[in-house]
């Protein structure tokens, strides 16, 4: 005897569930379909307030494209995961649009977003114009047009789900039945046209998170998210939402308004037959103009000024307007070139063939935040986002899925910065429809070898070539270090950009203006002893005497004016020196203050934990006395999480840091050992950092405060760059070397090239706005002043050709 396979009814809430993440994708799933339906118009209506006999909520979905007839109703609407669309809509009739709610999961999105659905929906005839005899067969079921006319043309259809009907116990889901009504009606509309599609949801499921305030947040950036928004003018597809009489809309950007303001722009087109990636960067005159007008500044603070008028003109010839190039992603020696790209990931097949994707291209326009405008722009749109056919593909929570941050601080300083980028990815065309294939719940692509490959190429070679090409510009304006600038002397020219830009040192003004003083008044001393000769009789001396005392005591007055300026200068200058001295007392106050800084975001995640734990532990108690064992886990963790935070709390006496330093000779290693063992700082986040303490120690007289503060300051700072650049078995290595010479570093990318000659210098750093404020190793190597030691980067690099290792040098009384 026969047996099928059968399903249960209740596996429609199930798949709704699993397979449609939220309420906004469920609503999205929907806005597809319209779009697919060759719609013009999308207009939805959300009113969490109304109520009906279904429970709280009611949602209207309307759009007048294509419309179905009873055969679309049931071999496409109501059959769950068909491939009646991929097979027979794969492309729109009229707009030819490519199908994307094509994998017949959209009926799911009801089931999650309502209890009761009534749809409506009314065929547009034109469309058997657009198809032959098969495709009318295919769609419709029959091959007469006169049929198919007689039957839709002044008739709609109506059919509802009630999903309670599909939760009862041992009914299979073939088993309940579904009745379509064909209502006779020629002036029924559906925005404003004869055909289309209504879809009513009663008794909202999430009508809770409708009322959210950060839905309304979400959905106006979400409309515009989903939505295309580089889109040409021409696009012919609008969504209209009205969330409790609150209206958004699809509005689309003036793309050419966009490239106006952006100050770089790169555009990049990727060929599947010749494997080439083609690039085209644009630069503004407001880009350039910043870069200069911060470097003149810059060099004036310096005591420089510009020797000649610059030649904007060749200028902006010069770096406007980049000469397009074009670089194979199968070429050998790219890595001379772009040294950070890396497609040694990229999948291939048992021939070596690479699993690449179809064309696709893209624009990316990066911003300084200079205007209102741009401003308005980057909260609205901020972020590269993926489309296909106008649709965005959804990345989940990957803003920066193109790693922007990641190269930022660890590989070239651009203006491609996350936060301050607006761009789109297009991979159209069916090619790609079928290799950049997307999760069934919508929130990403499906992570095969397409997926993964096409990640590859937009992360580690496009994006690393356009930050390069922007870093490499950028430098042109970078001054030289500090002590090549010191060394110029007065006059003397120093060039950037090939000579289209000059700057000459100024003389020491106050020394120049002493030497002056003292010519002119030799001068006319001379002058004076030449006139006496010529001057005769006791009356003519009487009268030189005279003049010559008052000019005299005028010379006088102002040599006293000079020396003044100079006693002015010179206590100026102690004065600044005795400052120092003073802020010298508060570096200890200052590091401790950083270290309690991080520790303070410490003691909130385990002070969370100890609630979690003990919230978990009142249920269990609460439901089954028989959880002792489960119960005895959770006390485990609330008493080691309890340990540390008294060592937190330890260490935050920020009083033990500022009492009187008291220098006392001790051995470095085993304070160290004992300063770090089972320290917390060595945990962050969700990772624990080994330490290794190696060599042979010594002795030297210290602050022991003080040098607790410079360690600490020291792994604080490495911890959080292991822990953010995800680094497998984060170590950082303590080496003791040559008896007055300590070593430091730690298996992470290491310092950043562009701030590696200037990293002890106050508000440097790298991290990110507000979270770091580049103070903490200025201060290390201030307070190590106070014990006749210095701290310096050491030139020796890594395998990512960083600088890395730091060296501390005791220079004062060692025992």
């Amino acid at each position: 005897m026969e047996s099928h396979i059968s399903i249960d009814s209740r596996i429609i809430s199930h798949l709704g569930e699993m397979l449609i993440s939220d309420e906004k994708v469920a609503l999205l799933e929907l806005v597809k379909n319209s779009s697919d339906a060759d719609a013009l118009k999308c207009e939805i209506v959300i009113d969490t307030i109304a109520e009906n006999e279904y429970g709280k909520g009611l949602m209207i979905v309307e759009d007048n494209g294509n419309g179905m007839n009873r055969h679309i109703i049931e071999s496409g609407f109501l059959r769950i995961a068909t491939s009646f669309k991929q097979q027979n809509q794969k492309y729109s009739y009229i707009f030819n649009r490519l199908a994307l709610g094509s994998k017949g999961v959209g009926r799911l999105a009801l089931n999650r977003l309502g209890y009761f659905i009534i749809v409506e929906t009314k065929l547009n005839l034109e469309i058997l114009n657009k198809l032959d005899d098969t495709l009318i067969l295919n769609n419709f079921g029959v091959t007469e047009k006169q049929k198919i006319i007689e039957e839709n043309e002044n008739y709609y259809y109506r059919f509802v789900l009630n999903w309670s009907d599909f939760e009862v116990d041992s009914l299979t889901l073939d088993s309940i039945p579904i009745v379509i009504q064909k209502i006779q009606d020629e002036k029924i509309k559906f925005c404003g046209e004869s055909h289309g599609t209504r879809i009513t949801i009663m008794g909202l499921k999430g009508n809770n998170y409708w009322e959210k305030k950060e839905t309304k947040v979400e959905l106006e950036k979400d409309v515009l998210a989903f939505m295309n928004p580089f889109q040409d003018k021409k696009a012919n597809f609008s969504v209209k939402i009205d969330l409790n009489k609150e209206i958004f809309k699809s509005d689309l950007y003036d793309k050419t308004r966009i490239e106006n303001i952006a100050s770089s722009k790169t555009k990049f087109k990727f060929n599947l037959l010749s494997k080439f990636v083609e690039f085209e960067i644009t630069r503004s005159l407001q880009y350039i103009e910043g870069l200069v007008s911060n470097m003149r500044k810059r060099m004036e603070d310096l005591g420089f000024e510009l020797k000649d008028t610059i030649n904007f003109e060749e200028l902006y010839k010069k770096h406007c307007n980049v000469k397009p190039f074009r670089i194979s992603i199968l070429e050998q020696d790219i890595n001379k070139r772009y040294s950070k790209v890396n497609l040694k990931s990229l999948y291939q097949d048992d021939k070596g063939e690479y699993f690449l994707p179809g064309d696709f291209e893209g624009a990316i326009y990066a911003f300084s935040r200079s205007s209102t405008e741009i401003k308005k722009l980057l909260e609205s749109i901020s972020g590269v986002n993926l489309y296909r056919n106008n649709f965005r593909v959804m990345l989940g929570e990957q803003k920066d899925w193109l790693g922007l941050g990641h190269i930022e601080r660890t590989y070239y300083r651009n203006i491609y910065s996350p936060n301050n980028v607006v761009g789109y990815v297009y991979i159209d065309g069916e090619e790609n429809l079928e290799k950049l294939a997307e999760l069934t719940n919508r929130e990403g692509l499906k992570q095969d070898e397409y997926g993964k490959n096409f990640l590859t190429l937009m992360r580690d070679f496009i994006a690393i070539i356009m930050t390069y090409e922007d870093d490499k510009f950028r430098e042109i304006f970078e001054l030289p270090s500090s002590m090549r600038l010191n060394k110029l002397k007065s006059n003397e020219i120093i060039s950037f950009d090939d000579g289209l830009i000059k700057f000459q040192k100024i003389e020491d003004s106050f020394g120049k203006f002493k030497e002056t003083i003292d010519e002119k008044t030799d001068l006319s001393e001379k002058k004076i002893a030449n006139l006496i000769p010529y001057i005769e009789g006791e009356k003519g001396i009487e009268v030189l005497n005279l003049v010559t005392t008052d000019i005299k005591k005028e010379i006088t007055e102002i040599k006293s004016h000079i020396q003044s300026l100079e006693n002015d200068q010179h206590k100026k200058y102690n004065q600044i020196e005795l400052e120092r001295e003073n802020l010298e007392q508060f570096y200890p106050l200052i590091g401790a203050t950083i270290v309690a800084e991080t520790l303070a975001h410490e003691i909130t995640r385990l002070s969370n934990g100890i609630k979690f734990s003990s919230l978990q532990l009142r249920k269990l108690l609460f439901n089954n006395e028989e959880v002792w064992r489960k119960a005895e886990r959770n006390l485990s963790l609330i008493d080691s999480n309890t340990k540390f935070l008294n060592r937190y709390a330890a260490m935050l006496d920020i009083n033990s840091y500022s009492k009187r330093r008291r220098y006392e000779v001790i051995d470095l290693k085993e304070y160290l050992l004992s300063t770090f063992e089972d320290s917390p700082l060595l945990s962050y986040k969700n990772i624990n950092v080994n330490l290794e303490i190696k060599g042979e120690g010594f002795k030297q007289k210290v602050v022991k405060e003080g040098l607790k503060i410079i360690f600490e300051n020291l792994i604080i700072n490495s911890v959080y760059w292991l822990s953010k650049m995800q680094i497998n078995n984060p170590t950082i290595n303590i080496q003791f070397r040559n008896n007055n010479k300590i070593q430091l570093w730690d298996n992470g990318f290491g310092i950043h090239n562009d701030i590696s000659d200037k990293l002890f210098e106050p508000f440097v750093s790298n991290k990110p706005l507000n979270e770091g404020r580049g103070m903490g190793l200025y201060i290390v190597k201030e307070m190590l002043k106070e014990v006749s030691g210095d701290i310096q980067l050491l030139n020796e690099t890594n395998s990512h050709d960083n600088r890395y290792k730091f060296e501390i040098i005791f220079r004062g009384e060692l025992q």
